[in-house]
């Protein structure tokens, strides 16, 4: 802060020449033209020049804009405005100004960062929500609260993707009502783009039981149109939902529909949600156990000598029927076909018990090419063992190791057979259910037999128990 220094012989003389002016009757007007000022410039004058002697009058008061007059005027209101401060507080702590301003100034700095800071929190707030909600009405009126005070450059740095429109409509909204007021609610209805009876077609395919199995342990959220929720147990989804997809749409082919777009297939799975599971152990053993056997086949044969190309084939056959037994296989499976590995009265007969067979009315003449490819890949198998394995110990041991592995690949398809059939009688005896009448399932491997042992499921099958 700085301070003009008048010499002191000249300024007592002129305020002896004032102070005795005064006192005459024709007031003198001074080199100032102190006459001429307003009185409350008047008083500040006076309030200087009994603070300190030193400094000067303010000659006259501003009637303008302060940015529009001359640097020099500038510079004079700035040098007066600092006097008249450093004046003020020689007055509260005499000798102690510069220190009392340091004070003052250093508390409405403290004062103005934590208003910037709480001002800013509030800013990421209120952008955070505004990202978040998506409700257009609700950005609006977040966006109105922000614009009062943002420029717009400020908001478009602020919020990505905002668009000067946005701006001017929440600007526009601030104008014409009142910010933050809860909007009224809509009642929300729903469009039907998409033919109900496809939908049906559709849904009936999907949630074939043959694609699903139910679990023992988790449960599965479902919101009805009435916004009720229900729980259900967890199920598992056993096929992909490209594999599904184009499965039905060959169903489709062949019974001549027309099915939904394969777009909106995808999207009808992604709402009707199931847990997916790469691996079948722990839900079905059977099936993973097959599975498994299937590509152990050729590798033992590969690990004796097998050429690459031929274990190749094999491979890309057995991968195929893989396939084939896990998604098409159930689907084809029938009570009655001309098929014999597809009729289900035919393959679950006993040949040698009477008690369990049944007498099929129609003739078997239809041949399946993915069932008859695995009984070509057995064909090779065997004849490769037979005729390629020379030492006679290991043919032995070669055919023994691969009569169990074919045993169990045939294992997984009755088991799927089974699967078709039972599930058939659970859905027969639901329909012919009576009012008083309810279905308990005793499910005695998974829940009954851990309590009965006292032992957890690690430990079901342990070869110590009597």
């Amino acid at each position: 802060m700085h301070l003009t220094v008048l010499d002191k012989e000249n300024y007592q003389s002129s305020r002896l020449h004032r102070s005795e002016g005064n006192h005459t009757d024709g007031s003198q007007v001074s080199s100032w033209s102190v006459d001429n000022l307003d009185t409350e410039l008047q008083n500040v004058n006076n309030f200087l020049s009994k603070c300190n002697v030193y400094i000067s009058p303010v000659k006259f008061q501003l009637q303008t804009n302060i940015s529009n007059i001359a640097d020099s005027s500038q510079r004079y209101m700035k040098r007066k405005a600092g006097e008249t401060v450093e004046a003020v507080l020689n007055v509260i702590t005499p000798g102690q100004a510069k220190e009392l301003l340091e004070m003052v100034v250093q508390e409405r700095a403290v004062e103005a960062s934590a208003v910037d800071n709480a001002n800013c929190e509030l800013l990421k707030i209120v952008t955070s929500l505004y990202s978040l909600t998506q409700d257009n009405t609700i950005k609006c009126q977040l966006l109105s609260l922000m614009s009062k005070t943002m420029s717009k450059s400020e908001l478009l740095n602020c919020i990505p993707g905002l668009t000067t429109y946005k701006i001017d409509q929440a600007r526009l909204y601030a104008s014409q009502s009142e910010s933050g007021f809860t909007p009224t609610v809509k009642d929300s209805y729903k469009k039907t783009k998409m033919d109900p009876k496809k939908l049906e077609h559709a849904t009936s395919f999907f949630f074939n039981p043959a694609f699903h199995q139910i679990v023992s342990y988790g449960i599965r959220p479902i919101k009805l149109e009435s916004g009720t929720v229900i729980e259900i147990p967890d199920v598992v989804r056993t096929a992909c939902h490209s594999t599904l997809i184009s499965m039905y749409e060959s169903f489709c082919r062949e019974t001549q529909y027309q099915p939904l777009s394969r777009a909106t297939l995808f999207k009808i799975l992604k709402v009707c949600a199931a847990s997916k599971r790469s691996s079948l152990k722990g839900l079905d053993n059977i099936s993973a156990e097959g599975h498994d056997q299937l590509i152990k086949l050729i590798s033992v044969l590969e690990e004796n000598g097998m050429a690459i190309e031929q274990s190749k084939n094999l491979k890309a056959e057995l991968n195929g029927y893989k396939v084939y037994l896990k998604n098409e296989y159930k689907l084809q499976l029938a009570k009655a076909s001309s098929c014999a590995d597809h009729c289900r009265s035919w393959s679950l007969s006993d040949s040698k018990d009477k008690s369990f067979q049944t007498n099929c009315d129609h003739t078997h003449d239809l041949f399946c090419e993915k069932c008859d490819s695995w009984k070509k890949v057995v064909r090779e198998i065997r004849l490769y063992i037979d005729e390629e394995i020379e030492y006679e110990e290991l043919q032995c041991d070669l055919k023994l190791e691969n009569e169990l592995l074919i045993t169990q690949v045939e294992a997984w398809k009755s088991h799927n057979l089974r699967i078709v059939n039972q599930d058939e009688c659970r859905i027969e005896t639901l329909d012919n259910l009576k009012p008083n009448q309810i279905l308990l399932v005793l499910d005695c491997a998974m829940k009954f037999l851990p309590i009965f042992c006292r032992e957890k499921q690690s430990d079901w099958f342990r070869p110590e128990r009597n």
